[in-house]
């Protein structure tokens, strides 16, 4: 009898250890990615990611998550990884706080081990800059807002948004379309601008200084983040006199700007100019053809010129979720070229049995011209270069498209100051 009990008691106490391990399982994967161990046949490397998904920045940044994370589930289940190498990505949300952004790194850091890190604003981890240096992990980063963070060079590259090297490229059209306009003497262009690293990024290096030497005036004038009136703004720099005026901002910055400009009687005196923040189609969804005449930066060219390469991005963003629509920006699958060419490379380096961070790092300072099916002028690193951009198009908003009205211009990098 007493056996017998004690077999029924064992027999519950499975039971019941069994009903719990579930949740007990669930509660060791991470709020990021789930912990899952490849199969044996299976290559897989580990990416870290860190995005500002909350905070006054989230209109424009976290729907970059959304699309990268996605191309990244389709390069898994679609292409079966980039030759064969499955991605392991491993995210967290800064809140565009750096310290949340430092305390997320060394979590991912400490649990996943990631060999390469995905950063949208690198001023948000540059705090954590040693222990990147320690861990030799690079960071591809799609901002660069800290001079201190690539000089001397070191395991930050930055792919795409140098604003201050974007700036001489504004400045050089503004030039440019002046002349042609008939414009006499020097153009004076009005800056527009949150006072915060997202809004002071384009004055680096010097920017402003470089500007006069080439011929432009400046005139700067500040606004809050999240403003609800720019009115005030605009009007002091109508009474500077500017011919230009560029608009650093996301979404709902821009499209203050079309209203209010409008309602200044600015807009048909100025021509106002926005920075690359924001996805073109979501202001034309907002404010219709309201926005015909606006010009905007662009570091791809438009829908409109045809490249097949934007027809390849949305084919990838509509499998990931978005509705079907023309997508100027194919950033995020040049991102997936960019990855392509550094794993072909540290692989050829290295092997894969020995690819570890430090293979990504000598291989990134190895890519020169990295084909991105026409997306980019150009993208190259090498040993003492670390900002990939080197060319921009000026392209201008139609009644329902955006089309370019320059070739490539070529960007001066002042940020790592080789002129």
């Amino acid at each position: 009898m007493t056996k017998h009990v004690t077999r029924l008691a064992f027999m519950a106490f499975l039971a019941l250890l069994l009903v719990a391990l579930p949740p007990l399982a669930a509660a060791c994967g991470d709020d990021d990615e789930e912990e899952k161990t490849p199969a044996a046949e299976e290559k897989e490397i580990t990416i870290g990611g860190i995005f500002s998904l909350t905070g006054v920045a989230a209109s424009a940044t976290a729907r970059g998550f959304e699309l990268f994370s996605g191309m990244v589930k389709y390069i898994n289940e679609v292409e079966g990884g980039i030759d064969g190498i499955k991605i392991k990505l491993v995210w967290a949300d800064d809140k565009y706080d750096p310290a949340t952004a430092v305390i997320a790194a060394k979590r991912l850091r400490d649990r996943h081990h990631p060999i390469l890190w995905i950063v949208q604003n690198d001023s948000l981890v540059f705090p954590a800059k040693d222990m990147f240096e320690r861990d030799k992990t690079p960071l591809l980063t799609s901002s660069a807002y800290v001079p201190e963070i690539y000089s001397p060079p070191g395991m930050f590259f930055n792919m795409s948004g140098c604003e201050a090297n974007i700036f001489t490229g504004v400045v050089k059209w503004v030039l440019q379309d002046y002349k042609a306009s008939g414009g006499v003497g020097r153009p004076k262009m009005g800056t527009l601008h949150w006072d915060a690293p997202f809004g002071n990024a384009h004055k680096l290096g010097n920017a402003y200084k470089w500007a006069q030497e080439y011929g432009v005036d400046i005139v700067e004038r500040t606004y809050p983040a999240m403003a609800l009136d720019i009115r005030p703004h605009l009007l002091a720099l109508g009474d500077e006199g500017v011919d230009y005026i560029y608009v650093v901002g996301v979404l709902t910055d821009v499209t203050l700007l079309v209203r209010d400009a409008r309602a200044t009687g600015l807009w048909d005196k100025v021509k106002f100019v926005h920075n690359v923040g924001l996805l073109p189609y979501d202001l034309l969804e907002v404010v219709g053809d309201q926005a015909e005449g606006l010009y905007a930066v662009a570091y791809t060219p438009t829908w409109a010129d045809g490249l097949p390469a934007h027809r390849e991005w949305a084919k990838i963003a509509e499998w990931v979720g978005f509705k079907p629509r023309r997508y100027d920006q194919a950033g995020y699958y040049s991102m997936k070229l960019v990855l392509t060419a550094l794993l072909r490379q540290a692989i050829a380096d290295v092997g894969f049995e020995d690819l570890d961070g430090e293979a990504l790092y000598n291989a990134f300072q190895k890519l020169r011209h990295v084909d991105t099916d026409g997306i980019f002028y150009d993208v190259s690193w090498g040993p003492d270069r670390r900002i990939g951009l080197s060319g921009i198009k000026i392209k201008q908003y139609t009644k329902t498209e955006t089309v370019s009205v320059t070739d490539w211009i070529e960007t001066t990098n002042i940020f790592e100051g080789k002129e």
